[in-house]
């Protein structure tokens, strides 16, 4: 189911895959299931410890782990309830049940009844009542008190007390922790190694319920440097003469040594009489030539002699001629 999700073939069923519970399911426990018992399954319940310190765990000491078991979703009717939890761990001390949820709620007395189931299975094995613990896996904190119908139950103040709650992007924290650092001092195998990446990769694909806000669980400590690696410590000035200056090692430094100013290192230059000069500047006019006036006219036009003198002589004459009838 892992390679079907990493290689996007479980789209087949349909866009509400992530939102079944069993797949989910079947993707943590069914690896854990596959994994050594120690130090995987002890590492899983410390790290539940961890996360949820006022809440009574089962013991880790003097387990025989090569004969824990895992049962996926069994339907135990008991003498007083019936139920189906996600997940059974039973081991020769405890038994753990294990409830998984998505964005469903709790039902009413749900976890009481699975609590009475995983009495039961401890009662068919010789093994103590006080020996069952309850782990809620969810997206959010959910409140099993609240799931009981009365809240004067004589069992709910036992049940909270062995209630443990672990969110899922605090289980994908985990297997990111293993698949980096391992567990403890354990040797990883290559085959563990890979059942691990295949589970943190399709994991890390379910970005909703990853989302562990500004609380990151792996964050790592960044330790600060006390000595300047790229950059000098102090602005030494433009000017400041070289000689001055004290370069740092190259045990202090990196890349960069101590700046000294932009003319610190300039050559001495001395005074040229003409490089690129040229002779003295005379002014606008001082090469200009010398202009005489004209004694007459250039464009003046011939005497005016008044606007009637090229008019044509008028002769004398009758203006009118009537002709006789």
């Amino acid at each position: 189911m892992l390679k079907v999700q990493l290689r996007s073939k479980i789209a087949a069923l349909g866009s509400k895959w992530q939102d079944i519970e069993d797949i989910l399911t079947g993707d943590f426990f069914g690896v854990l299931d596959y994994l050594p018992r120690r130090p995987f399954l002890a590492g899983f319940l410390e790290w539940v410890a961890k996360l949820n310190e006022s809440a009574k765990q089962p013991q880790r000491e003097d387990v025989n782990w090569d004969t824990v078991k895992f049962h996926f979703w069994p339907m135990v009717k008991g003498k007083d309830e019936t139920a189906e939890p996600d997940v059974v761990i039973i081991s020769d001390r405890w038994v753990l049940v294990v409830e998984v949820k998505l964005d469903s709620d709790l039902g009413h007395n749900q976890p009481w009844r699975e609590f009475c189931v995983g009495r039961e299975i401890a009662r068919d094995r010789g093994l103590p009542e006080d020996s069952v613990f309850y782990l809620l896996v969810a997206r959010q904190r959910l409140d099993v008190a609240q799931t009981f119908v009365s809240p004067d139950h004589p069992a709910r103040r036992e049940l909270i007390a062995k209630t443990s709650c672990l969110l899922w992007h605090q289980v994908f924290a985990l297997a990111e922790r293993w698949l980096k650092f391992g567990v403890a001092s354990y040797a990883t195998r290559p085959e563990h190694m890979r059942m691990l990446d295949d589970l943190h990769g399709a994991l890390r694909r379910r970005r909703a319920i990853m989302f562990s806000g500004f609380g990151f669980t792996n964050q790592e400590t960044v330790s600060v440097l006390a000595r300047s690696i790229f950059c000098p410590d102090r602005f030494a000035g433009f000017l400041q003469d070289t000689g001055s200056c004290l370069t740092l090692g190259a045990d202090t430094s990196r890349f960069l040594s101590r700046f000294v100013g932009f003319l610190g290192s300039s050559p001495e230059t001395t005074a040229a009489a003409s490089v690129f000069t040229c002779s003295e500047f005379p002014g606008f006019l001082s090469g200009s030539q010398e202009v005489c006036a004209p004694d007459g006219s250039l464009l003046a036009p011939p005497a005016f002699s008044r606007f009637l003198t090229t008019c044509p002589r008028c002769r004398a004459a009758s203006t009118f001629k009537i002709a006789d009838h």
